[in-house]
C-alpha cells in the first residue's frame, strides 16, 4: 500500500482542527504519514495536536520556532515527508472518508504526476454549496487530461485539491514561495504545472472547504487587496519563468485582469505600471493570448504618467471603467 504524506499547516484554528484531523484518521486508505506543523498558534492548537499524536502513531507534529506563514510551513512538511505521494490539506477543512483512496487510485490509474479533484463543497455557517470556480470549469464526468497551458490558465489553483508525486516535486526542486501573500498557492500552481505536459482532472470524493472570517481567503476579501496580491504573484511568476527559461520554451499568458481589480491607490498604480513596463518585450510576442479586458487594463495603466492622472481619467474599478468607455 503506497504511503501518502499529508501535510497540514496549522495556525489558530482550534475550533475547526479536530474535525480536520478526525477526517484524516477516518480515511479508508490507512497508510498515511500525517505531518502537522504548528506555526506558533496562540490558541489551543498545540494542545490538540499533542492529543492526536498520543492516540495515533501516524501523526508527526512539528512546532515552528517563529511564525513563517502557511507557504514556508508547507515547505517544512515537504522537507521531512517520506511518502511516495504528497497531499496538502488546510487545517480548517475536512474530507470524506474515501477521499485519499480515490485520489491515489486515480493518479496510479492514469499514470501522471498530478491529479486535480474538482468535487469541492464550500462550507459557510449559513449553507453548503458547490465551490464556484472563477473560470466555470467544466470537464467530462469521467475525467479528462488537460495540457499544460490550459491547466495553468483555466484550472483552479488549489493546493488541497491536488495529489502530487513526491518524486516529481523533488526532481524539479519545487517549493512554495517565501512571499508572505494570500496567493502562495497561485504561484506554486504556475511553477509546478509548467514542468508537466498534462494534468488529469476528475470528480472524486468530496473536499469540504470552510470559508470563515478568520480564514486567509476571508481576510483577503475583507482587506480588498486581492488585486495587488495577484499582480505581485504574477510578477514573481514572470521572474521564475525568465530565470528558468520558460518564457521562450513555454509561452503562456502571464497576467489576467479579474473583475475585482481596482486601481484605488498610488501603491497599486505604481506596481502595475512597473510590471507592465517590465514584461513589455515578452508581452509583444504573445499579445494574441490576452483578451480585451486584459489589453484595456494594460493600456490605461501605461497611458497614465502617475496615479493622479489615472484618477482624473478613469474609474477605480477597471471593469466598470472598461464598460463605460467601451465603444
Amino acid at each position: 500500500m503506497k504511503l501518502i504524506s499529508v501535510i497540514i499547516p496549522v495556525y489558530n484554528v482550534a475550533p475547526f482542527l479536530p474535525q480536520c484531523l478526525d477526517s484524516i484518521i477516518a480515511q479508508t486508505h490507512t497508510n498515511l504519514e500525517i505531518i502537522c506543523i504548528d506555526d506558533c498558534s496562540s490558541d489551543d492548537c498545540r494542545k490538540i495536536l499533542c492529543e492526536y499524536e498520543k492516540k495515533d502513531a501516524r501523526f508527526k507534529i512539528i512546532f515552528n520556532n517563529q511564525n513563517i506563514g502557511a507557504a514556508l510551513t508547507r515547505n517544512v512538511g515537504m522537507d521531512v515527508a517520506k511518502g511516495e505521494y504528497i497531499y496538502f490539506m488546510d487545517s480548517d477543512d475536512w474530507i470524506e472518508a474515501d477521499y485519499l483512496e480515490n485520489m491515489l487510485a486515480t493518479i496510479e490509474r492514469v499514470k501522471t504526476d498530478i491529479v486535480l479533484n474538482l468535487n469541492i463543497v464550500q462550507e459557510t455557517p449559513e449553507r453548503s454549496q458547490p465551490y464556484d470556480y472563477a473560470d466555470n470549469v467544466k470537464i467530462n464526468p469521467d475525467g479528462e487530461f488537460w495540457d499544460r497551458e490550459k491547466v495553468i490558465i483555466s484550472s483552479p489553483c488549489l493546493l488541497w485539491a491536488r495529489l502530487y508525486k513526491r518524486e516529481f516535486l523533488e526532481k524539479h526542486h519545487l517549493r512554495l514561495s517565501a512571499m508572505r501573500t494570500t496567493c502562495d498557492d497561485f504561484i506554486f500552481h504556475y511553477i509546478s504545472n509548467v514542468y508537466t505536459d498534462k494534468t488529469y482532472l476528475f470528480y472524486g470524493s468530496v473536499y469540504h472547504y470552510r470559508l470563515h472570517a478568520n480564514s486567509i481567503t476571508g481576510q483577503a476579501k475583507s482587506q480588498k487587496r486581492w488585486d495587488l496580491q495577484f499582480m505581485k504573484a504574477y510578477d514573481a511568476i514572470y521572474d521564475y519563468y525568465k530565470e528558468h527559461g520558460f518564457l521562450q520554451n513555454c509561452p503562456i499568458k502571464l497576467f489576467n485582469m479579474m473583475s475585482f481589480f481596482a486601481v484605488d491607490s498610488e501603491e497599486k498604480f505604481n506596481f502595475y505600471h512597473n510590471f507592465f513596463v517590465k514584461i513589455e518585450p515578452y508581452f509583444q510576442e504573445n499579445e494574441n493570448r490576452y483578451n480585451e479586458m486584459d489589453l484595456y487594463f494594460r493600456k490605461i495603466i501605461l497611458e497614465c504618467a502617475d496615479y493622479n492622472e489615472y484618477r482624473t481619467k478613469h474609474i477605480a474599478n477597471v471593469t466598470v471603467d472598461y464598460l463605460r468607455n467601451r465603444k
